[in-house]
């Protein structure tokens, strides 16, 4: 177990009488992160609430702005995360440039990225705004889409108000759908169809769905998108069918092996002899 840093009983009072100063209280705010940090890493939520009690600020970061919320929310440490939001961490707080790539990242980002669903329920009933996106244009639902989890995904449209419908705000522009085709789970594609994604739409790049899915060799995904009204004939930005963008792809041993089905598929739904 984490034992509370050293001198914190003195600055505390208990051993000493003489008047902390502001160094004193300072030192004392550190070495109290330093402690919370451990036990929120290390899931230990008696000693969370012990720190907590003890006057551990719950809204503190790492070096890379990272909060103990953040942290919770990732490892879905449930019984902490709930403790850190009874002490008012911030369920908004996002990542800032000292995380680099990562920046404008919230705690359901994190939640999203590792699929903790009952974490993003947590998160969103103390009024996580979902829409929130990193630097790179990206909601914790484009993340989850991107990673193909499906409870994440059912939670934040569900329960959060994510938007199927938002497109990334960068250069590419590209909805949940459009990521989830790539996703390699199509799990993921028939989710977002249930819940009103379009099968046949651009993005700022002029790529569709079932372009992501035959890049990728899903062949599943690419049925579900065809039986949703996707264009298995329909040209990218780059003048590309999906097939011929498959086929540009075909040193991948994945999509090498799903290209005849692809093919197929085309074909098919084209109804067109190969």
């Amino acid at each position: 177990a984490l034992a509370l840093p050293q001198p914190l009983a003195a600055m505390n009072g208990e051993d000493d009488t003489t008047p902390a100063t502001a160094t004193d209280v300072r030192k004392r705010q550190e070495q109290l992160a330093l402690a919370l940090m451990g036990a929120v890493d290390a899931g230990d939520a008696a000693k969370v609430a012990e720190l907590l009690a003890a006057g551990a600020d719950s809204s503190a970061t790492n070096q890379y702005s990272i909060s103990m919320l953040h942290t919770a929310a990732g490892a879905g440490a449930l019984d902490v995360l709930r403790l850190l939001i009874t002490h008012n961490a911030s369920v908004n707080a996002q990542l800032d440039g000292r995380a680099r790539h990562r920046e404008g990242e919230t705690p359901s980002h994190f939640a999203a990225a590792q699929d903790r669903d009952e974490a993003l329920l947590a998160l969103i009933a103390a009024g996580a705004d979902v829409q929130l996106e990193t630097v790179g244009g990206m909601t914790a639902l484009h993340v989850a889409a991107g990673l193909g989890h499906v409870r994440s995904m059912r939670v934040l449209v569900e329960e959060g108000g994510g938007d199927v419908h938002r497109p990334g705000s960068n250069r590419f522009g590209s909805l949940p759908i459009h990521l989830a085709a790539t996703a390699g789970k199509p799990d993921g594609v028939a989710l977002l169809l249930e819940l009103g994604s379009t099968a046949h739409v651009a993005n700022q790049r002029g790529s569709f769905p079932i372009h992501g899915a035959f890049i990728v060799g899903d062949v599943e995904a690419a049925k579900l998108l065809i039986a949703a009204g996707a264009n298995p004939g329909e040209l990218n930005g780059d003048g590309a069918t999906p097939i011929e963008a498959a086929v540009g792809r075909k040193d991948d041993p994945i999509v090498a092996a799903a290209l005849e089905q692809l093919a197929e598929l085309s074909s098919g739904a084209l109804g067109l002899e190969l």
